[in-house]
């Protein structure tokens, strides 16, 4: 007896709605695994700045800026402008003077918070400078705890991976692996 395949019950379920929301998923699904390995690079980088060793240092000019961060619209764009602070700050290691523009690990942008640096970093005020010991011009004023980034990549990492876990469950569903009525249980019964 030969054996007969349903072709167009196999073409249905191949074009399946639910196939093209799988692989949307796994996109998705990529796409917040990346942003979670970047969370996870941002983190450990914080959490290295946090052990650097401080040396004393002095603020030479501080100013916010307004800068573009983004952009706002599909038809007519319009930049999305943030106020950014910036500094400029002396330190010395083993007898040499560098200078250093980093405030951060991380570039805070916001409104308020930028006013808020600029006080507590007025000209001229002694600070204490957190110095990469493998590169003495690699600096920062703050090494805060990396939360924001532990939390991208704790949610990213996430959702991505239930979504590819998802995704590639869907897909291989028995549901779609059997294409025809004589297909059951992995072999080809007549």
């Amino acid at each position: 007896m030969p054996i007969t395949i349903d072709r167009e019950l196999m073409k249905r379920r191949q074009r399946s709605p639910l196939g093209a929301v799988a692989w949307i998923s796994r996109l998705i699904g990529v796409g917040c695994c990346i942003g979670g390995v970047l969370g996870v690079t941002n983190a450990v980088r914080g959490i290295e700045a946090m052990r650097w060793p401080s040396v004393p240092g002095v603020i030479e000019s501080t100013e916010i800026r307004s800068d573009t961060v983004g952009w706002n619209g599909a038809r007519s764009p319009t930049p999305l402008r943030a106020d950014r602070f910036y500094a400029t700050y002396s330190y010395s290691v083993d007898d040499r003077r560098y200078s250093g523009r980093r405030v951060d690990v991380f570039m805070p942008i916001g409104k308020s918070y930028p006013h808020q640096l600029q006080t507590q970093y007025p000209s001229g005020k002694a600070v204490e400078v957190h110095v990469n010991p493998k590169d003495a011009t690699d600096a920062v004023l703050e090494a805060p705890w990396p939360l924001g980034s532990l939390m991208q990549a704790i949610v990213g990492l996430l959702i991505g991976v239930l979504l590819l876990r998802w995704s590639f469950g869907v897909l291989r569903s028995p549901r779609d692996t059997d294409c025809s009525p004589f297909v059951r249980d992995g072999g080809i019964h007549a």
